[in-house]
């Protein structure tokens, strides 16, 4: 079991979504990469669950880079279409969290 899962969640390395859904240099980057990882994880809800994960640990950094941020953001917000994922993230407590980066964008602002 252990391989098979690796295999489904090899294109969601932190490392490598981040490089390229906050690129600095790159608008179509951003852009072309959010569909790309839209595309791969349509299909399969394990996938979407971890790119929502990994979309989730990334907000805070996201919200760092102004201007360059959008695309992961919107990506984000497609995930969470499917009312099922909205109440994964519920369960894991992502409000919290959430809550705290829309003081800190106030605090910001």
């Amino acid at each position: 079991p252990a391989p098979r899962c690796r295999q489904r969640t090899d294109l969601l390395s932190r490392k490598w979504v981040t490089q390229l859904l906050l690129n600095s240099c790159s608008q179509a980057v951003r852009s072309l990469s959010s569909s790309l990882l839209l595309s791969v994880v349509r299909r399969d809800n394990f996938r979407s669950i971890v790119l929502l994960e990994l979309l989730s640990g990334l907000l805070k950094e996201a919200a760092a880079c102004r201007g360059r941020s959008a695309e992961l953001f919107g990506l984000f917000s497609k995930l969470l279409q499917d009312d099922s994922r909205k109440m994964y993230l519920a369960k894991k407590g992502f409000i919290p969290s959430l809550c705290a980066l829309i003081s800190n964008e106030v605090e910001r602002s």
